[in-house]
């Protein structure tokens, strides 16, 4: 791994990801809501969330409704709550070969389109009805 890339994965991690023996060994600098509250300049000059943006269009750090089901792919945190990674994968690319939103109707200069490191398309609210029932 090389300096540039150990640099990035401490923006978030207290300690080097690849140096440990076990997923379960790596920690978090805070927790993964205070980590998407970045109203500095973010990752590699990237903003993330504001606070006042936050949460704005689902809760986070809260448990599923009972009876609900989580696909495997959408993490819930150690304690079984809903947070960003749930449905943001924040080791994800920056650009996806499909729309994953209904509002990117054009791919950027490379054919790509921006990913916003969901997990899966939103599209229709799919990423919405992998866990709510359509009603």
């Amino acid at each position: 791994m090389n300096d540039e890339s150990h640099t990035f994965c401490r923006v978030c991690h207290a300690n080097d990801p690849n140096a440990v023996a076990s997923y379960l060994d790596v920690r978090l600098r805070q927790p993964v809501a205070a980590s998407c509250l970045r109203g500095d300049e973010g990752i590699n000059g990237i903003s993330c969330h504001s606070a006042e943006k936050l949460g704005r269009t689902h809760p986070i750090d809260v448990e599923p409704k009972e009876g609900m089901r989580i696909p495997e792919d959408l993490h819930l945190d150690e304690n079984m709550r809903i947070t960003c990674v749930t449905c943001h994968n924040p080791h994800g690319n920056w650009t996806a070969p499909i729309p994953m939103t209904a509002q990117d109707t054009k791919p950027m200069g490379t054919g790509r389109y921006r990913s916003y490191f969901l997990r899966r398309s939103n599209i229709g609210s799919a990423l919405c009805i992998a866990c709510h029932d359509r009603q």
